[in-house]
């Protein structure tokens, strides 16, 4: 009688995921000591203070192992991977850097303690990954597109003491999408790059504009901007309000847009593009939309001519302004208001919008502070708004592979 062949040993994707999770900071650590011994280079890549280094990398494996538990489509999940591949080319690495990149990730797998037969899959499964993602870069690099841009600061407003607008321009059309972000980096911050949302759709100059918050050292430093500063930008990421349009109710989904502070910005350049795309048609713009602006207070709110001008030349936009507070902090250092606008204080945005917004039939885009809007989707989730019917953008990277 012929023996049978025991089963194969199936991979706990999800087990793998959540130990990355679990222990994403000796992971993280164990790969970066590890890449900085084996590539020298790259350790002039990172902030100076290694807890900076890479926050975006423990999150973005945990989700892709995430997906592989769920069987998820294979493209849609690479893709999203490759996309990572063709930005971090602003590093100056050619595509085999990934050959000792995934020994490092594999090698690291030994700190999360994992089932043997986990393990082993686990390393199978990130050297087919390191090849899709080296597979991508190389093929940005043979079509010739540019890894950055070095780009000049060609105007800057600070309307009070915590924001800055700063305008630069590359000269030559840069392309992207309404709603996409950047990575940006200046020589005055070496090994940190910060990752910023374009307020503005894309112009013929090449130009882009970024609204910046003060709230640590490197936002403080870009904030400060001088007129013929040097910023050095990656590759656009990101997708914003996939599938809406100008009409979007009338396909029976209404965007309903949820904005707290300078995550006013990736809505602006979205609603700015779907201007210029009405006007390029010949038509009359009539964006169909609620859009819910929150700041501290009104001298935090420092976009209101545009904000005004959006909701007068859209007969059928709602534009609210929320404020916590009806005071100004005595050193905001505001500028003078140009124009009147009225400012509703709610010390809870979430349920005043639900109280003016179905919870069925709309998309709910979520912009700002990664607290903010992981806040504001539980509180969404908990009035039993669908998951689907969710689009997060928070500011920390790492926010963008959460679970599912």
């Amino acid at each position: 009688m012929t023996a049978k062949r025991p089963a194969p040993e199936t991979c706990d994707y999800a087990a793998v995921a959540h130990a990355l999770r679990t222990h994403a900071e000796d992971y993280r650590r164990e790969v970066h000591e590890q890449l900085f011994a084996q590539i020298l280079p790259a350790r002039d890549l990172f902030p100076m203070s290694a807890a900076s280094a890479h926050q975006e990398l423990v999150p973005a494996l945990a989700w892709y192992f995430e997906q592989c538990a769920a069987n998820a489509p294979v493209a849609h999940t690479e893709q999203h991977l490759a996309d990572l591949a063709r930005e971090h080319r602003r590093h100056g690495f050619p595509p085999q850097v990934y050959t000792t990149f995934v020994e490092c990730l594999v090698s690291g797998l030994d700190t999360l303690e994992l089932k043997p037969a986990d393990a082993t899959a686990a390393a199978a499964r990130l050297h087919h990954l390191a090849r899709v993602m080296a597979d991508a870069a190389e093929a940005a690099d043979l079509a010739g597109t540019a890894p950055a841009h070095r780009l000049h600061v060609v105007g800057v407003r600070r309307p009070n003491r915590q924001v800055g607008i700063v305008k630069l321009s590359a000269g030559l059309p840069t392309q992207f999408a309404p709603g996409q972000f950047f990575a940006v980096t200046t020589r005055h911050l070496p090994g940190t790059w910060r990752e910023l949302y374009a307020a503005a759709p894309p112009t013929a100059a090449g130009e882009l504009e970024f609204h910046i918050h003060a709230t640590g050292p490197a936002s403080q430093l870009l904030r400060a901007a001088r007129v013929g500063d040097e910023w050095t930008v990656g590759s656009p990421r990101g997708e914003f309000a996939q599938g809406l349009h100008q009409h979007s109710s009338a396909d029976g989904v209404y965007p309903v847009l949820l904005c707290f502070g300078t995550g006013w910005a990736p809505a602006r350049a979205w609603l700015l593009g779907l201007v210029d795309a009405a006007v390029a048609a010949g038509q009359a713009p009539d964006i169909e939309a609620s859009v819910y602006v929150v700041a501290p207070s009104p001298g935090h709110h420092y976009d209101v001519v545009v904000q005004e001008n959006l909701a007068a030349l859209n007969p059928d936009m709602r534009m609210y302004l929320l404020v916590d507070s009806a005071m100004d902090p005595q050193l905001l250092g505001a500028e003078p208001p140009v124009v009147e606008m009225d400012f509703e204080v709610s010390a809870d945005p979430v349920s005043l919008m639900l109280e003016r917004e179905t919870t069925r039939g709309n998309r709910f885009i979520l912009c700002g502070p990664s607290q903010r809007v992981a806040q504001a989707q539980a509180q969404l989730l908990a009035a039993g708004v669908d998951a689907v019917d969710i689009e997060a953008h928070p500011f920390d990277r790492a926010g963008l592979w959460e679970l599912n």
